[in-house]
């Protein structure tokens, strides 16, 4: 399975992950840029489009229903791969 982390989000880097994620970020000064540690470029979300992951996380808490309408709406991703973590954080 792939994950991608929309808003990279360096608080997520302690978490075990299986493989390394995918980050996108709609912040254009960040693309092609790295977070410390790790391998994988931050791309621009449009990249969703044309090489999906299976799961991508919202990690901005204050911005995830902008973020979520934005990629049902103009990215047009399947709602069931979207996880926003203020949601999980929330039913906690």
């Amino acid at each position: 399975m792939t994950i991608g982390i929309y808003g990279a989000e360096p608080g997520l880097l302690f978490l075990n992950w299986h493989s390394a994620p995918r980050y996108f970020d709609g912040d254009k000064a960040k693309h092609c840029k790295y977070l410390p540690g790790c391998n994988n470029q931050i791309e621009p979300p449009e990249r969703l489009i044309d090489n999906p992951v299976d799961r991508i996380l919202i990690g901005p808490i204050h911005h995830d229903r902008s973020i979520y309408n934005y990629l049902i709406n103009e990215l047009h991703l399947d709602s069931s791969s979207i996880i926003s973590i203020k949601d999980i954080l929330t039913k906690v």
